[in-house]
């Protein structure tokens, strides 16, 4: 019997925004979150990939400045580096941050495993003046030294021929190394992005540019969601319908109705949602974030949040769950619970195609000043939420910023591109997967009576769902809203996008709405629960306890906000 060959285990680490995930990602084929920002990854990685014939064991984990703790990712770090055993160790560092990187060299000697350091972003060091000399730095830290770019396939083909070579502990005699400091290049634009008093407008401007370019009538984007939402319903759906109706009319409606109709109300916001997200990758990549965070950390101080809070909140436009994981990496417990429970204050791209589908109903074309609004709001109450937890549940006032400030650069078209390909695939298959589901699941409980019979789409009133429904219609009789609002929103604890596929099948006619009832619906859809998955991470990062409060807290809120806008909307409109 042929004795099985051991896997090699390889360790990834690095200081923090060094450029460790996206080496990782070229050394195994993953595609894990990368960004020009401190504290990305806040947990350890691993993924096996077989390079010329050599099978091996890639870890990747949080950045660490040494083997020392103190902040919570470097706790993790340590765990993973101290309770394992490595074949070789990556150590990746920048040129301009040199010698942090050989400081942690010299500690993971102790290891006795070969060590590589490898030298990310030299060709822009370079350009700017800086030299070292590869030989006398390998004899002084005794590690094998690449300088090149994590992206570059030729610099990555070297790491994976180090890797398969004869690996071998180097000796090291710790003398100088020949090294010249590239000089700073900031420009006026640079200096103006993260001015004293202009480095929050510009965020916000920024922001809202890419909503415009994602939401404003007539511009590109949503034209093309247009296009999609007519593929669907009248080029898919409607063939479908006429294809099937005399043989089955029951498959004929569960398709067009139930799938395709269903999707395609979530489908058309595929553009919006895209556009919004690539904007916020290059905005993080580029190293805007990073500074922000750094620059914003004396006036968030004064709402109990500290500067790293910001890419936790930032990045919960994108996805709540995904924000709530990266909270992790906040030190100080207090000002991480702060930053979570008011995460849901912050509009996840979710509920995007719901304030858009509510706007377009009853706002017309005010809808992306309405939208606009929301989102204006979504970043003052989240600050003004931590406030009063501050001062009530979560007291106590955030510990001092330690931040590696990224440097601004132009991020590399082909990171970009994989991080949108990855968000598309995540939205595709969500949107294949959960908004499927229950997209079928609300035409069918809407089609078929409680002792099974297939019902008239007229006649949805004596359906399976309409019995749940007017269990909750009671919350929302006062504002004239029937079952099927109270049905559709129940869908969005799933998904938020089910809200919209929910309210499209229910509503086939086409929902009517007032500018009171509109501003009231998107209030409730504004405060509403986080979906499951969003409360899942909650869990991880805050606790069971913290993150049920969160969900009961956030549904009782909504309800009121609901309300009081439909009872103020009312009175002041006469």
């Amino acid at each position: 019997m042929a004795e099985k060959i051991r896997k090699k285990h390889v360790l990834i680490v690095g200081n923090p925004n060094a450029g460790k995930t996206t080496l990782y990602n070229a050394l195994t084929g993953r595609n894990e979150r990368v960004g020009n920002w401190h504290g990305v990854t806040v947990e350890s990685s691993s993924a096996e990939n077989t390079i010329n014939g050599v099978e091996f064991i890639f870890t990747d984990v949080p950045g660490i400045y040494s083997l020392k703790e103190y902040a919570a990712e470097e706790a993790n770090a340590a765990k993973t580096i101290f309770g394992g055993k490595f074949d070789a160790i990556i150590v990746v560092t920048e040129a301009d941050k040199l010698k942090r990187g050989v400081k942690l060299v010299r500690e993971l000697r102790s290891f006795h495993a070969p060590i590589l350091l490898f030298i990310n972003l030299y060709g822009s060091f370079s350009r700017r003046g800086g030299r070292l000399s590869e030989k006398e730095l390998e004899k002084s830290v005794g590690a094998k030294v690449i300088c090149g770019e994590a992206v570059n396939r030729k610099d990555v083909e070297k790491i994976r021929r180090f890797l398969t070579g004869n690996l071998s502990v180097l000796p090291a005699d710790n003398r100088d190394f020949g090294y010249i400091q590239a000089k700073p290049k900031l420009s006026k634009l640079e200096n103006l992005l993260v001015g004293k008093f202009t480095a929050l407008p510009i965020f916000a401007a920024i922001m809202l540019f890419s909503f415009w370019l994602a939401f404003g009538e007539s511009s590109p984007v949503s034209l093309i969601s247009e296009a999609i939402s007519r593929l669907f319903n009248d080029f898919i759906g409607n063939r479908i319908y006429i294809a099937l109706y005399k043989k089955n009319l029951f498959l004929a409606r569960l398709i067009s109705e139930g799938i395709v109709g269903g999707l395609s109300s979530v489908a058309e916001f595929i553009p919006q949602i895209m556009t919004v997200s690539f904007c916020l990758d290059f905005l993080d990549q580029s190293g805007y974030i990073s500074r922000l965070s750094a620059y914003a950390d004396g006036v968030l101080r004064k709402f109990s949040l500290s500067g790293r809070s910001v890419y936790t909140l930032s990045s919960g436009y994108g996805c709540t769950a995904v924000s709530a994981i990266t909270a992790k990496g906040i030190d100080d417990e207090r000002v991480k619970l702060r930053a979570v429970l008011s995460l849901p204050f912050v509009s996840c791209s979710a509920k995007t195609p719901v304030y858009f589908y509510i706007a377009e109903i009853a706002f017309r074309k005010y809808a992306f000043l309405v939208i606009c609004a929301v989102y204006i709001l979504s970043l003052i109450l989240p600050l003004i939420h931590s406030l009063i937890l501050s001062k009530t549940a979560a007291k106590g006032s955030p510990e001092s910023l330690i931040e590696e400030i990224a440097d601004f650069k132009i991020p590399k078209l082909y990171t970009l591109s994989k991080s949108l390909l990855k968000n598309f695939k995540e939205f595709i298959i969500k949107l294949s997967t959960v908004v499927f589901a229950v997209s079928l699941a609300v035409w069918l409980a809407m089609s078929v009576s409680p002792d099974l019979k297939l019902l008239a789409p007229n006649e949805n009133s004596s359906s399976v769902l309409a019995a749940f429904g007017k269990l909750l219609a009671p919350v929302f009789k006062p504002l004239g809203l029937d079952w099927r609002i109270a049905a559709a929103l129940f869908s969005g604890i799933f998904a938020k996008e089910s809200i919209v596929s929910s309210l499209a099948l229910l509503y086939p006619e086409g929902l009517n709405l007032s500018i009171a009832r509109g501003l009231a619906l998107t209030a409730f859809c504004y405060f509403y629960t986080p979906c499951i998955t969003a409360l899942s991470a909650f869990s991880k990062t805050i606790g069971k306890k913290y993150a049920l409060l969160a969900a009961l807290y956030q549904l009782l809120l909504a309800i009121a906000a609901m309300y009081i806008v439909f009872y103020l909307t009312t009175t002041l409109g006469g």
